[in-house]
């Protein structure tokens, strides 16, 4: 092989021999430019050859420890460089770092951040070796589980980066995983990057269901009891936030002779109840958990009429702080009387807490507050017989508009439950004159007292039902599936019912005007109170008062109702709204 130097020589030999210019002998005459660009290669071709590259990586290693989202790590590199032009800078490590000590080739030296990366300089060429002791991220009080930041590129990098857990499954995306050895309380990697240099590890524990005293919980906690002649059942829903650590299981402590019939959570996985030390009741998470869990979890045991009856309920297991609420409620022929309370606050009625309440639609009799285990005894004793009532309005909405020569017009709308009375009696304000009256949207003409003073309205009576028993309902224009539940039930929430009755019906919106439905009775009821909704409207001038002024006061009443017995003349209304315009 020829070199370019010898090539341009034998030119440089070429130009300046006479036959090249056609002479035989003498003196060769060139233009200077010519001259001098030939001088200039010439001087080039002497100049020993730069190095493509300025300097070459040999190897890297980096190893540390991670922890909470803070690492600690040396990165050791080692370099050749190849340039002798002077200062050079060599990248080193993600700018993003922070620098505890550096040193190159064992003496005390400071990187400078350009960038994206710190870099290193030299001087001149060599081989050297850079130790850099430095930190990434921050202490945190969560779990972090995710390292990500660069070196520059090069070949491989070895690693090797020790975690304070056991049981982890990790995950190195720019490289390869070769040793995963495991410790009693630690697990240390090894393996290698690729010559991207980015550092990508992420690992995530395994579903042990493993115990773990490490972890501290604070715990929230509202139970509602239900209790019955021979049975006491139980609800009680748990909230508990993780302060520190994370759990795939839960552990609750049970006193002894009560039966877990179901635990519910989006988070549970199964559940089982352990005698083995003391009664508990674990349960096991679909996930790990960091920050909080919730769990509802239905018991009951035995109850004796006329006898003290411990509220015993599932509590947080030992050494795991709580608060929360509990509830009792009967049925309505049961009187509740308490026989002991300790290490609990009795509540008002109005002080209860929306999640105690939450869990029941029904009332609650008593209510009480704790912040470690309450001791709570009541005895359930059976009312005597009473006759219920007649007629209950369960809401009543009244709007009134006063226009301004004091003409006072109301409409009243009555939403009413009846067993056995055939009449309402409304009597309304002095001068007032009845517009119009509705049953279920249809008019009807109510008929007056001997004085006239009352007005009698007809009722629909409750209803006998006959066991499996179905009856029909024709849909009306607009009706939706909660307007007939409240209609038949008294409670829009029992659409289900019916949704389940019919199954010609798609799903709750599967209506139209004229179509017949099937509507069940309730389970367990023999006879049921008809359900309806009562509308009127009345007029009253007050001729006597005359038109409203400036300034002034006037006062309004709305119709006193009566029921249809003598014994039972009072109605109970449950809910009243009177909107005056």
């Amino acid at each position: 092989m020829v070199s370019m130097r010898v090539i341009r020589c034998a030119l440089f030999t070429i130009l300046l021999s006479p036959a090249a210019f056609g002479a035989d002998s003498g003196k060769v005459k060139i233009p200077l430019e010519r001259w001098e660009l030939m001088k200039t290669q010439v001087e080039n071709d002497t100049k020993a050859p730069r190095p493509d590259i300025p300097f070459c990586p040999i190897e890297r290693s980096i190893t540390g420890s991670f922890n909470k989202g803070l690492f600690s790590a040396t990165l050791i590199a080692k370099f050749e460089v190849l340039d002798d032009s002077g200062h050079l800078r060599v990248p080193v490590l993600d700018s993003g770092a922070s620098i505890d000590k550096v040193t190159i080739n064992g003496r005390r030296t400071s990187l400078l951040r350009e960038g994206s990366m710190y870099t290193l300089g030299v001087d001149s060429p060599g081989v050297y070796t850079v130790e850099v002791k430095f930190y990434w991220g921050h202490e945190q009080v969560d779990f972090a589980r995710r390292l990500t930041f660069r070196v520059p590129q090069s070949g491989v990098t070895r690693l090797k980066i020790r975690i304070p857990e056991v049981d982890i499954e990790p995950r190195l995306s720019q490289g390869a995983l070769i040793d995963i050895k495991s410790s009693a309380n630690s697990t240390t990697l090894t393996g290698a990057l690729d010559a991207s240099g980015l550092v990508n590890l992420a690992w995530r524990r395994k579903l042990t269901h493993k115990s773990s005293e490490k972890v501290l919980l604070q715990a929230r906690l509202n139970t509602v009891f239900t209790i019955q002649v021979d049975m006491v059942t139980g609800l009680s829903m748990f909230k508990l936030r993780i302060i520190n650590g994370e759990t795939d299981r839960v552990d609750l402590r049970l006193p002894e002779g009560l039966e877990v019939v179901g635990v519910d959570g989006d988070a549970v996985l199964q559940w089982y109840t352990d005698s083995t030390e003391g009664e508990k009741l674990t349960v096991l998470l679909r996930y790990l958990v960091q920050d909080q869990v919730s769990l509802a979890v239905h018991f009951q045991f035995p109850a004796e009429e006329g006898k003290p009856i411990t509220l015993a309920m599932p509590l947080p297991g030992q050494g795991v702080a709580m608060e929360g609420s509990l509830g009792v409620q009967g049925p309505a022929g049961l009187n509740l009387e308490l026989a002991e309370v300790k290490n609990a606050e009795q509540l008002n009625p109005k002080d209860l807490p929306v999640e105690l309440t939450a869990l029941t639609t029904n009332p609650l009799q008593h209510g009480f507050s704790f912040k470690q285990k309450p001791q709570i005894k009541a005895i359930a004793k059976r009312h005597a017989q009473v006759k219920i009532t007649s007629t209950l309005i369960d809401e009543l909405q009244a709007s009134t508009v006063v226009i301004e020569d004091g003409t006072e017009i109301t409409k009243m709308k009555l939403r009413v439950r009846n067993h056995t009375a055939q009449y309402l009696s409304l009597v309304l304000p002095a001068g007032a004159e009845l517009t119009h009256s509705l049953i279920d949207g249809i008019a009807i003409r109510p008929a007056t007292s001997k004085d006239k003073n009352e007005l009698l309205l007809p009722l629909r009576q409750s209803e006998r039902i006959e066991a499996g028993a179905q009856r029909s309902h024709v849909v009306r224009q607009g009706e939706t599936l909660s307007d007939i539940a409240n209609f038949y039930y008294s409670d829009p929430k029992q659409w289900v019912q019916i949704l389940e009755a019919n199954p010609n019906l798609a799903d709750e919106f599967d209506l139209s005007s004229g179509q017949r439905l099937f509507i069940p009775a309730r389970k367990g009821v023999k006879v049921e109170e008809s359900s309806f909704v009562i509308e009127l409207a009345y007029k009253n001038l007050h001729k006597n008062l005359g038109s409203l002024g400036n300034m002034g006061s006037r006062e309004f009443t709305l119709p006193k109702i009566k029921g249809a017995f003598p014994e039972a003349r009072k109605v109970e209304v449950m809910r009243a709204v009177w909107h005056i315009y």
